[in-house]
């Protein structure tokens, strides 16, 4: 072998050799940095070996460099206060570093439309510290990266010599660095009745949040709902039982949340009849005269009674706080109130999007009601949110919008959200081809408490879309959703990827609905192996496990598996069954151990303790009932267990056991040879079976009827499953026997193995 490599070396001119050393060089330099579109392995980020461009920390100063970790030793230069500063750090640096590529000399390269040829990526790191924001952050196309047109020899033109490099805003290596819409609350003083008050030159505060947890607005109930004495019939107004509204003073700020079905209203109680009981509603509550509703009513100070519970006083400009149990002194406790809604919007335009912009391991918290979402993302290409923690905000979490396209949202902790936690949303029928939602990603996301009546992760008028091993729990309302129902003929939506997701605990708020729900045509869309369990039951129509929402056509749904569901698996609304596809999938008994977070779908099976059922009486055509002990050591999912016979699979079970948890597989199996047989489940050790009788040439199963009971003299349908144990085709006579004697018989042509559904129609 050495002696072939000197020989080819030896042919080689001194051009060639250069030649390969810079294609080695290049090779083992360039896939460092950036990411080659086509022939490269796309590995998760990491900030392992990569040094910073610029540094932001709560000690920085805008007027300094941005170079420095930490401020030098004179204190003349060292990080930049504030993102906004080291935004436009990189946008100087990006004109420095991409340059215009250079002009095909050979006629034949057809360039892409990207125009620069070379660059690198960008990293800026953020220190501990929390960032308060008077305004939105916003980047636009001219904050990301850049697509180059690369000089690496590939043999071929165009497209494969493309390169993504990437602007990327990280944590600090092991700091927490939190962007926040929020203002500190300090000056608290000791009022009356254990309240705690503090004055407030601002006019409104709709949230309170103490040492990272949501406070509760001064309501009533204080948990839970109400129900009215009787079923509504005027939207304006309703029966409340005595004693749960009273006429209270100053409630000129009062909110009044109605949940009816999957309604859910807010609107002001307008007057009160205390002699008659009855509420009059400022605006209409239209669902709650269709289904009993519940409701709460909040904001009027009257009602702060509770730990935990606030108001703030407008006129006076004065917030109550009757703290927690386990916090004494609110000054001695983070407490914040949230001044904006929206943190961050990435938005470019068509024809310029915001490309290759990464948010690495950061986090978000505290925003106030309103906006769009916490991040909004519009016209972005190849963009990456990753690793970050978002909580404590009130709205929507991520929102990708128009023009989104292969961004990844992965591995984002996604908590205590008054608003769905990652939602996308495309256009039904889109003005431009760059206004179109397709190939984003939706992966590994925890997504815990999104209330009220608000989803985990939904996605609408969105093409090739990924949702996949993400965990959801706790949710209003259903836990994911793709699709939209106004999509009848000409759909947005299609080649879906719904998977391996964990959902539970969902529509804690909401009827009628369910853990999963796909809407409208999506032709090639798909929903498989996800877990959903302890759904909540509805007390008016019915939570389920999968919900076929309006017009639902073309989705195929399979392998799913569901346990604790209270009420259905599946149901349909406004659509046919015979439009989709829907099978294999599996209802189970409640687990002794808990499943995992994280459904990757690698399961690993293991079968013991085979049984044979009956144990006595093995004679031919008598159905067996043969089981094992089927172990998962592995992720949670489905495996196709086999049935073997002397050393061949008959039979196999799509089989779904949760990780680290044994379920019993069953397989009802007949014998039509007599002698010494040899079966086994899975990798069981095989079991000896001495079967007794004749040979059979057909085995009869799946005896039924139309109706167990009916009137003398009303027909009956009587079927069976028939499979001939021979080969090559012949006539049968198939016998049925009412009370042990033949009462008819009929002639079938059979063939082969194949198995047939025989029927007989009689009167008895």
């Amino acid at each position: 072998m050495k002696a072939n490599v000197k020989k080819i070396i030896s042919f080689l001119s001194v051009q060639g050799v250069v030649f390969f050393l810079v294609l080695f060089f290049i090779n083992a330099s360039v896939h460092a940095d950036g990411k080659l579109l086509r022939g490269e392995e796309n590995i998760k980020y990491s900030l392992k070996g990569k040094t910073a461009d610029f540094y932001v920390s709560a000690v920085g100063k805008d007027r300094w460099s941005g170079k420095l970790a930490e401020p030098n030793r004179d204190n003349s230069d060292g990080p930049f206060a504030t993102i906004d500063r080291a935004k436009l750090a990189v946008r100087e640096l990006k004109k420095k570093i991409y340059k215009i590529k250079n002009i095909a000399i050979d006629p034949r390269f057809r360039p892409s439309p990207h125009k620069y040829g070379s660059g690198r990526d960008i990293l800026v790191l953020i220190r501990e510290g929390t960032y308060f924001l008077a305004n939105t952050l916003s980047f636009s196309s001219l904050d990301g990266g850049e697509r180059v047109e690369t000089d690496l020899p590939t043999g071929a033109f165009e497209l494969h010599k493309l390169k993504d490099y990437y602007v990327t805003y990280a944590a600090y290596p092991g700091e927490n660095p939190v962007i926040t819409g929020g203002r500190t609350i300090k000056g608290w003083e000791k009022g009356e009745n254990e309240k705690w008050i503090v004055r407030l030159d601002v006019p409104d505060v709709e949230e309170l949040f103490t040492n990272g947890q949501r406070q509760t607005l001064a309501r009533t109930p204080n948990k839970g709902y109400f129900k009215t004495k009787e079923q509504p019939t005027d939207t304006r107004s309703f029966r409340y039982k005595a004693g749960d509204i009273q006429k209270w003073p100053e409630m000129e700020s009062n909110r009044i949340v109605i949940v009816s079905r999957w309604s859910s209203d807010k609107t002001t109680i307008n007057r009160i009849d205390e002699k008659k009981n009855i509420v009059y509603l400022k605006t209409p509550a239209e669902d709650m005269v269709n289904v009993p509703p519940k409701y709460y009513i909040e904001n009027v100070e009257a009602l702060l009674d509770s730990t935990g519970e606030w108001y703030f006083n407008k006129k006076k400009r004065i917030l109550s706080f009757i703290t927690p149990k386990n916090i004494k002194n609110p000054n001695e406790a983070d407490i914040v109130f949230p001044e904006i809604s929206d943190l961050l919007h990435i938005t470019g335009s068509r024809g310029k999007p915001v490309r290759n912009l990464r948010l690495y391991n950061l986090s978000f918290s505290v925003t106030r009601p309103g906006g769009e979402a916490t991040i909004t993302v519009e016209y972005a290409k190849n963009c990456e949110i990753f690793g970050n923690k978002i909580y404590n905000v009130s709205q929507t979490a991520i929102r990708l919008g128009k023009g989104c396209y292969h961004t990844v949202v992965s591995e984002n902790k996604i908590y205590d959200v008054n608003g769905s936690g990652i939602r996308l949303s495309g256009d039904p029928r889109p003005d431009n081809w760059d206004d179109i939602v397709s190939d984003n990603i939706i992966s590994y996301n925890e997504i815990i408490h999104c209330r009220p009546a608000t989803k985990g992760i939904g996605a609408t008028n969105t093409l090739r879309t990924t949702i996949s091993h993400n965990y959801v729990s706790d949710t209003g309302s259903y836990g994911i959703t793709a699709g939209s129902w106004s999509n009848v003929e000409e759909a947005s939506d299609g080649n879906n990827l719904v998977e391996y997701n964990h959902v539970s605990f969902t529509n804690m708020i909401r009827d009628d609905e369910g853990g999963i729900a796909v809407y409208g045509l999506s032709p090639g869309s798909v929903v498989r192996n996800n877990l959903v369990h302890d759904v909540r039951p509805a007390t008016t129509n019915e939570n389920v496990g999968l919900f076929f929402q309006n017009m639902s056509s073309s989705w195929t749904v399979t392998d799913n598996i569901y346990y604790n569901l209270k009420q259905g698996e599946m149901k349909l609304c406004a659509c046919y069954l015979i439009d989709n596809i829907y099978k294999d999938n599996h209802v189970i008994e409640t687990p002794a151990r808990e499943p995992e977070k994280f459904i990757t779908g690698n399961t690993d099976f293991s079968c013991s303790n085979l049984q044979i059922h009956p144990n006595i009486d093995f004679i031919t055509g008598k159905e067996l009932s043969i089981s094992a002990l089927v172990k998962n050591i592995g992720s949670t999912g489905n495996e196709s267990v086999p049935l073997y016979i002397n050393g061949k699979v008959v039979a196999r079970q799509n089989f779904p056991v949760i990780s680290e948890n044994q379920r019993n597989i069953k397989f009802i199996y007949q014998f039509s040879k007599p002698g010494e047989h040899l079966v086994a489940i899975g990798d069981t050790p095989n079991k000896n079976v001495m079967i007794k009788g004749e040979s059979l040439q057909v085995l009869y199963s799946d005896l039924s009827a139309s109706l167990l009971e009916i009137p003398a003299g009303e027909p009956i349908v009587v079927r069976a499953k028939t499979r001939p144990m021979g080969t090559g085709e012949r006539k049968q006579k198939i016998k049925l026997y009412v009370d042990g004697k033949v009462h008819m018989s009929q002639n079938v042509i059979l063939s082969d193995t194949k198995e047939y559904d025989v029927k007989f129609s009689l009167v008895l």
